[in-house]
């Protein structure tokens, strides 16, 4: 995953159907776990917006998609 690939997200609650979009911002690669990965989001005027805390905190039951873009 790099700075500018895309995510498609289902917000679990919602529905089952990709129902919103973030870019990634940041990639933080740490030695001792996977990597801490951040999107920018335009609803909640955020740069660096936690992928972990958007999926399992803001989000429950929530799916992501992740495309790269060449």
């Amino acid at each position: 995953m790099r700075v500018g690939d895309i995510g498609l997200f289902s917000w679990g609650e919602l529905d089952t159907q990709m129902d919103h979009t973030m870019t990634v911002s940041k990639v933080e690669y740490v030695p001792s776990g996977p990597p801490k990965v951040s999107f920018i989001s335009h609803n909640e005027d955020g740069e660096y917006r936690d992928l972990t805390t958007v999926l399992h905190v803001e989000h429950t039951d929530s799916q992501v998609w992740i495309s790269h873009i060449p």
